[in-house]
């Protein structure tokens, strides 16, 4: 585990090196409920009382990673992506292992993870316009959310 790790560590630091000086783009997005109960008991939120702002029952992230790949000539490229991590929060310790209750018979992940995005990016291909940008792969696109009031 431990040697698997460090060579995951230095594959990502070289990628980073080996391309041109260019900045890595990063971005996130994290929630966490956070309750309490009378008896002990797993707090669940209540979003059809309240809504769902600060009133969630699960752990869910998001981390963005991108990166100008390419850029010559008034070409470039963009390679984007995102992970995604989701957990209910029933235990203390966060696995993608399966875990049985089998007091309650039933078996589940403690956390999932997913990939929300990977696309690339291309700007400057098309000579008769210059500014339009080609994707391919997976991208949000036009995504609307309205998860305050998405009961």
């Amino acid at each position: 585990m431990k040697v698997k790790l460090l060579t995951t560590s230095v594959a990502l630091a070289l990628s980073m090196t080996a391309l041109n000086a260019n900045a890595v783009d990063f971005t996130g997005y994290f929630r966490s409920g956070v309750g309490v109960s009378q008896d002990g008991d797993m707090q669940t939120g209540r979003q059809n009382f309240v809504g769902r702002l600060g009133n969630e029952s699960d752990t869910y992230t998001e981390i963005g990673i991108g990166q100008e790949v390419y850029n010559k000539d008034g070409k470039t490229f963009y390679v984007d992506s995102m992970l995604s991590m989701q957990s209910d929060g029933s235990n203390d310790y966060e696995s993608t292992t399966t875990v049985c209750n089998f007091d309650q018979k039933e078996c589940k992940d403690d956390a999932t993870f997913a990939l929300r995005q990977f696309n690339v990016k291309a700007k400057g291909l098309i000579s008769a316009a210059p500014d339009a940008v080609v994707w391919a792969g997976k991208r949000f696109y036009q995504r609307h959310d309205l998860h305050i009031i998405d009961t």
